[in-house]
């Protein structure tokens, strides 16, 4: 595998920002600005020596079908404890493929879980009833919460999935 070259930092960065979004920086400008990256009181101590970053590609990943039902729905594990090229425990970041007609039905899990629709257009089930999906759509499902996706377009839909903790 290539090794990618680290993107550059440009001291414009916030100037090139500014003039693709307007002036409005900040409150004004629809914009919250964030404090300091540094949290005096952390929910994980700080370590003298952090694992080193680990960088992936999709290819990187770990292929599945998550159950005979689901098939031809599958997906591709890249930071999972099942992949033995990444370090993740505590998080699991998928890529979930549907094709045009197929579906995950409802379902649930102990997991946090949020879907992320990258291309194709489909609809997600929920026990509250369905509601459709396209690119650009966040779904943020707690625990437990009973949930499933049907692709309803034409085209592949690819739904980039994180969820805390990782399911088995």
């Amino acid at each position: 595998m290539g090794r990618r070259q680290p993107a550059k930092g440009r001291a414009g960065a916030v100037s090139d920002v500014k003039a693709g979004i307007g002036d409005g920086l900040g409150a004004d400008g629809g914009y919250v600005v964030l404090g300091a990256y540094d949290n005096p009181t952390p929910a994980t101590p700080r370590i003298e020596s952090p694992d080193p970053v680990v960088f992936l590609t999709q290819q990187d990943g770990v292929k599945v079908i998550y159950s005979a039902e689901t098939a031809p729905t599958c997906g591709v594990r890249v930071l999972h404890p099942s992949n033995p090229k990444t370090p993740g425990a505590k998080l699991g970041i998928s890529v979930l493929y549907v094709p045009p007609g197929s579906r995950m039905d409802l379902h649930d899990h102990e997991a946090e879980e949020v879907y992320v629709i990258q291309g194709g257009t489909g609809e997600m089930l929920t026990d509250d009833g369905t509601r459709e999906v396209g690119p650009g759509d966040f779904v943020y499902l707690p625990p437990w919460a009973k949930h499933g996706i049907v692709n309803t377009g034409k085209e592949m839909l690819s739904v980039l999935l994180a969820l805390t903790p990782p399911n088995p």
